[in-house]
C-alpha cells in the first residue's frame, strides 16, 4: 500500500513483524539533452538499475549511458545503430540489467521495412566499455508479410539470462487478427542469446497490438496489448505467464481480475507453453 502526501512517500509492509518506511523524495539533478535541434527525443525511454542509468534518443538513433559517482552521473557511452543506419528509431526503447544493455530499434529494415530489431550490448568490468554483442530480428520462418512493418523492438525487458521482445504490428491475418502482435522471449546460452518461446493473443482478435511493452521479474512474464478489447473496445489486456511443469493447459479459459482503484484485465495464461 503505498499513500503519497506531498513530497513524502509511506510504505506499509504487512508481515509478521509490521513496518513503515518513510521516505522523502527531492529533485536532484536534471540530464539534458545535447541536442539542440527538433525532434531528437531525448528521455523517450528511459531505465535505471543501480548505479547505471539508459536514455535513449530515438530522434537522432542513439542511446546514452550514465554511471552514478561521487559527483553525480557522468555520461559514459554514446551508442549508435552497430550499421550506422539511420531514421531507425533506435533506443525507442532501452532496458539495462547489471553489464547487459538492450536497445529497442522498431523501425529496422534488416529484414524488412520497418520490421525492427533489438540489440544487446555488454560492459567491460575493467574500463566500463560498452560493445555490440548480439542483434535480434524478426523470423523470416514467420512469413515475409507477417513481419513487414512488425517494429519488433517496440518493447524490450531483461531480467538475468532472460531477454523479452514485443512486436505488436506483426500481421498474422489467417490464424489471428491483423496487428495482433507477438512477443518472444530468448535466453542466454553458450553461443548467445537464443529464441525459446513465442506468444501470442487469445483467439482470432483484431489489432490488440500485443508487445508493445513487455516486462519480466523471475519466473514471471507481462505482455501488453493495449488495444485488445476486454469489456470494452480498445480497454486493454495484460497478459501473464508463469512456468508450470504439467503437459495440459491449466485455466484453458483465460480468469479476469479486476482492480479496485483502477479497470484493468490480466489474463493470467498457465500453461506448457512457457
Amino acid at each position: 500500500m503505498f499513500e503519497g502526501v506531498g513530497s513524502t512517500i509511506i510504505q506499509a509492509i504487512k508481515n509478521p513483524l509490521v513496518a513503515i518506511i518513510s521516505l522523502t523524495m527531492m529533485y536532484a539533478s536534471r540530464l539534458q539533452s545535447i541536442y539542440d535541434e527538433y525532434g531528437a527525443y531525448f528521455g523517450m525511454s528511459v531505465n535505471l538499475k543501480g548505479d547505471l542509468l539508459a536514455v535513449g534518443a530515438p530522434g537522432k538513433d542513439k542511446t546514452h549511458v550514465y554511471r552514478s559517482g561521487s559527483l553525480g552521473w557522468a555520461e559514459e557511452a554514446i551508442l549508435t545503430h552497430p550499421s550506422s543506419s539511420t531514421g531507425k528509431k533506435y533506443g525507442s526503447k532501452v532496458v539495462i540489467d547489471g553489464d547487459i544493455l538492450v536497445v529497442g530499434c522498431p523501425h529496422d529494415s534488416a529484414t524488412g521495412a520497418s520490421a525492427g530489431a533489438a540489440f544487446i550490448y555488454t560492459s567491460s568490468s575493467v574500463d566500463n566499455a560498452w560493445t555490440f554483442v548480439q542483434g535480434l530480428t524478426p523470423h523470416a520462418t514467420e512469413g515475409s508479410s507477417a513481419i513487414a512493418t512488425c517494429r519488433f523492438g517496440s518493447g524490450v525487458a531483461i531480467d538475468g539470462t532472460n531477454i523479452m521482445v514485443g512486436a505488436p504490428w506483426f500481421n498474422d491475418s489467417i490464424s489471428n487478427g491483423d496487428y495482433d502482435g507477438r512477443a518472444y522471449l530468448y535466453t542466454s546460452g553458450a553461443l548467445g542469446w537464443d529464441r525459446d518461446k513465442t506468444f501470442a493473443p487469445d483467439g482470432n482478435r483484431v489489432g490488440p497490438y500485443m508487445g508493445t511493452n513487455v516486462s519480466i521479474s523471475g519466473d514471471y512474464l507481462f505482455i501488453g496489448a493495449y488495444a485488445e478489447d476486454g469489456d470494452e473496445n480498445n480497454s486493454g489486456v495484460a497478459y501473464m505467464y508463469e512456468p508450470t511443469a504439467v503437459t495440459t493447459i491449466v485455466d484453458a479459459e483465460p480468469t479476469y481480475a479486476k482492480g479496485a482503484m483502477s479497470t484493468f484485465n490480466i489474463r493470467k495464461q498457465s500453461s506448457d507453453q512457457y
